[in-house]
């Protein structure tokens, strides 16, 4: 058992020697003379173009009255306004940002943990892990010694051309003692306007139901003909503790891993989130592997840990969302309909 996590790298105010460390990683940043060079040269361009396209308008104006002149050239304050807010803007995104990282930095030194300001997603087995065609992650941080976990915010790549988007999750890997069949926690609160945030949809003939009101909580998913095996893994007790330490992460169980994710934002700084994390590794994981420690599949063969048939679960087709983009359609149209009667 790992000793509890100093968090004072997180919230501690920067000293001297941190102000100057931060000057110079500035410094670093700041584009080089050429490219300031490039870009005067490049505004200046644009302000000669912008000159010749209205000053014929302005000369116009200026015979008209004084109103319209004035109106120009506060319009022309307020872009210039508009330019310089930016700037700054990206300029203090950017020293926060440096400032995250050492933060995280010194966090991950204090802990010997590893830390990965950004990098390719780790090669686990799971969802989130083998979704989309690009998976980078950022703000990793994983034990190399003693008990594993590994935290970050993983971020894939989907779709292509029109439907290509980005999606993001926090999540937190942890390791089992053996293999099981896989599994999967999707959680309610988790959900967006009522539909699963899970990366994969789940074929709906692997779902069961779990006793008492945990349903309210979680949808289980397992493989057809593995409802003992969920049911002997999540048991009353370890779901009262997922629900009251993880209620709002989706959970899924693959191979000899436990990654709890989320598309919700999880702030890493917070050093109650690394409390929080601290609780999940210090009573869901012991409690789900003292209740798996003496499972076994009584279909597998005897080089095999987990039959074939048990590994991986089905996947399905979201018709919820098939059929609520149905329905946006079919009303643009009705829509589209009565206002042209």
């Amino acid at each position: 058992m790992r000793p509890a996590l100093d968090t004072t790298a997180l919230t501690a105010p920067f000293g001297p020697d941190d102000a100057r460390e931060l000057a110079l990683a500035a410094r670093a940043d700041r584009p080089s003379p050429a490219g300031l060079l490039w870009r005067a040269l490049g505004a200046g361009f644009l302000a000669l173009v912008f000159t010749a396209t209205f000053l014929g308008v302005l000369d116009e104006w200026v015979e008209r009255g004084p109103w319209p002149a004035a109106f120009f050239l506060l319009v022309l304050c307020g872009v210039g306004a508009f330019v310089v807010a930016i700037t700054i803007s990206s300029l203090g995104a950017a020293r926060r940002r440096r400032a995250r990282h050492l933060r995280l930095e010194r966090f991950a030194r204090d802990n010997r943990l590893y830390w990965m300001p950004e990098g390719n997603a780790p090669q686990y087995p799971g969802a989130i892990f083998s979704v989309g065609s690009t998976r980078l992650v950022r703000d990793r941080l994983f034990a190399g010694s003693g008990e594993f976990f590994d935290v970050g915010v993983l971020q894939a790549v989907t779709g292509s051309g029109k439907d290509r988007r980005t999606v993001e999750w926090s999540y937190l890997a942890l390791r089992l003692t053996r293999e099981l069949p896989h599994l999967v926690l999707d959680s309610t609160r988790d959900n967006v306007l009522g539909q699963s945030s899970l990366p994969e949809t789940m074929h709906r003939a692997q779902r069961l139901s779990l006793e008492g009101d945990f349903d309210r909580h979680f949808a289980l998913y397992c493989p057809a003909g593995y409802e003992r095996d969920a049911l002997y893994v999540f048991t009353p007790d370890l779901m009262a503790l997922l629900v009251d330490e993880a209620g709002d992460f989706d959970v899924e169980i693959v191979d000899d891993r436990m990654t709890l994710f989320t598309r919700r934002h999880i702030d890493l700084l917070d050093p109650e989130t690394w409390r929080r994390y601290e609780r999940i590794m210090a009573l869901v994981l012991p409690k789900a592997r003292r209740q798996t420690r003496r499972y076994r599949d009584e279909r597998a063969d005897e080089d095999e840990t987990v039959a074939l048939e048990g590994r991986r679960l089905r996947t399905g087709v979201a018709w919820s969302g098939i059929a609520i983009g149905v329905g946006v359609l079919g009303g643009w149209v009705v829509l589209r309909f009565l206002l042209g009667t």
